[in-house]
């Protein structure tokens, strides 16, 4: 099984701001648009793919190619929500349960220190 990142971004609260922080060597690995999904998953909650290309301004295949690249390394996982009428249903992406301990330990290890 594949383990998130750790050490791989840090939040930092600046008013009422959240900013995301890269370690050196993920600089290398997320681009700044995967980067700013991060984001918008760690602060929103789960998205639509719909609904990331209209906050970040995007194509559709775009989004989706970096999502896949982030789900790929265990940061973001999709999962199907069902609709109220017929049709598929739609496909959400969040932030993993890995991840977001990798973040809460090491925002505890910064608060330890």
């Amino acid at each position: 099984m594949k383990k998130a990142m750790t050490a791989v971004v840090k939040q930092m609260k600046n008013g009422d701001d959240f900013f995301l922080t890269l370690s050196d060597e993920l600089e290398y690995i997320i681009s700044p648009l995967q980067k700013d999904l991060i984001e918008i998953l760690l602060t929103q909650g789960a998205k639509s793919r719909e609904e990331l290309v209209m906050a970040v301004d995007r194509a559709r295949t775009t989004i989706y190619d970096n999502l896949m690249r982030l789900s790929k390394i265990n940061i973001v996982k999709k999962f199907p929500r069902p609709r109220n009428d017929v049709g598929r249903p739609v496909i959400y992406f969040k932030l993993t349960e890995e991840f977001k301990q990798a973040l809460k330990e090491k925002e505890n290890g910064k608060r330890n220190s």
